[in-house]
């Protein structure tokens, strides 16, 4: 029987140079990917936790 990983999307702030990103990584292996996803495309984690978002807006 394989074992199912459980993990969710964590949503970063990244800087692309001057500019500010936004990116979507997996909690189980920091892989990047996209929200939508049911599954991480890196290690197969099922994404059936809520989206965690760790950017917050600075002015």
């Amino acid at each position: 029987m394989k074992k199912i990983i459980h993990a969710h999307w964590e949503i970063i702030a990244t800087h692309n140079g001057c500019t500010l990103d936004y990116d979507c990584i997996c909690s189980n292996c920091q892989a990047s990917g996209t929200p939508g996803d049911e599954f991480c495309p890196s290690c197969k984690a099922k994404m059936d936790r809520p989206t965690v978002n760790h950017t917050t807006l600075a002015y």
